[in-house]
């Protein structure tokens, strides 16, 4: 079921490769989908 403001899986496929990759320096990422839901 998809809420007010979550995206829906074609939307989150144009946004997800603009976003930079997890790790790197620093604590754990969170999941960049949850962060932006």
């Amino acid at each position: 079921m998809i809420c007010r403001g979550d995206l829906s899986d074609a939307q989150w496929q144009r946004l997800a490769p603009l976003l930079p990759p997890p790790g790197g320096r620093g604590g754990r990422w969170a999941d960049h989908r949850r962060v932006i839901t």
